[in-house]
């Protein structure tokens, strides 16, 4: 047997053994609340053995847009929307029906809107669940859709002109299914295939902004390496040292004067990304500004990978299995544009 027919063996097992553990809570459960616990209580295990690795939040704000109301979400599973129903309100054709407009409404709503709302609604998925059922929600750009289909009534009239603003395809509604490993296994997929954050800067600030782990990290390690380069002139790395300089040079020009009064907040941007041994302003921004740089070089690139069409393998996705040797030269392409 070889390794991928074990994968799906042991997915197909975890669907089966989950499908009869919720068929279990949702007969001892009577309203949304009890049922949604009783299932993220079961879903975290199963992921977890699954290798999927996701960060569920839970009532989600999702904003207001032109043509949807705010709201919250159940369960947000990266680019999937969970909306947990009483049992057996799926059953009912109007119990479905009010469902599925409420996904619809927080799946624009997480989409926003732009130029590139479309590409986003494509990408996210909405599950509608009740213990009993359990339908999927996608967004298709196979007809059009009247704005009126999709949002308030009064917001439009209020605001006739971003009526174009609607989205030009459909919701396509998969199911309701009962509960059954089949279902289940979808529903499974789904979470996989969707891990993935949603793309809007809201998304992008959290897990890579100064709150983020990931920045407190980076630029500590950037930091340090360069005061420890800054303490030896003329040593192994006289590129940076170069690099250093001419970014000074340009800072000096940018903030003028304004560097004294900038001085007095370098120690609440130094707490800010949890350095610890702080000594200078001008080498921590710089090493702040080498992080957002190198960020969105990584950014871009994964933009273009994500075009329809595009003949680029995603960069970011192949990083993480690489040696340091390949890291480093795949960051040095990125790095001259290849």
């Amino acid at each position: 047997m070889d390794q991928e027919e074990k994968v799906n063996n042991s997915a197909t097992s975890e669907a089966a053994n989950l499908a009869l553990a919720i068929t279990r809570v949702a007969e001892t459960v009577t309203n949304e609340e009890e049922l949604r616990i009783g299932v993220e209580k079961l879903l975290e295990p199963t992921l977890q053995r699954l290798g999927i690795s996701l960060q569920p939040r839970y009532e989600r704000h999702i904003r207001r847009t032109i043509l949807t109301a705010s709201g919250r979400a159940d369960a947000l599973y990266g680019q999937a929307i969970i909306e947990y129903e009483p049992p057996g309100k799926l059953g009912t054709e109007k119990g479905l029906a009010s469902t599925q407009k409420q996904l619809e409404r927080y799946l624009l709503g997480l989409a926003g809107s732009g130029s590139q709302r479309e590409t986003t609604l494509r990408r996210l998925a909405g599950v509608g669940f009740d213990g009993h059922s359990i339908f999927f929600l996608r967004y298709r750009g196979d007809r059009p859709t009247t704005a009126e289909e999709v949002s308030p009534k009064l917001q439009l009239t209020q605001l006739p002109l971003l009526i174009e603003e609607a989205p030009k395809g459909s919701f396509s509604l998969i199911g309701p299914y009962s509960i059954t490993e089949e279902s289940i296994s979808q529903f499974l997929l789904h979470l996989r295939a969707l891990r993935r954050r949603p793309l809007v800067a809201e998304e992008l600030a959290k897990e890579f902004g100064p709150a983020g782990e990931m920045a407190h990290k980076v630029v500590n390690s950037l930091y340090n390496r360069l005061t420890d380069c800054l303490t030896t002139p003329g040593g192994p790395f006289p590129r940076v040292e170069m690099l250093y300089e001419e970014w000074k040079r340009i800072f000096g020009i940018v903030y003028g004067q304004e560097l004294v009064r900038t001085e007095s907040d370098a120690r609440a941007l130094a707490r800010l990304y949890h350095i610890t041994e702080f000594t200078d302003l001008k080498p921590l921004l710089f090493a702040v500004h080498t992080y957002y740089a190198l960020f969105m070089k990584l950014l871009a690139a994964e933009l273009l990978s994500l075009q329809q069409g595009a003949l680029l393998a995603s960069t970011a996705e192949q990083l993480p299995a690489l040696s340091s040797e390949q890291l480093q030269s795949r960051v040095e392409e990125l790095e001259k544009g290849t």
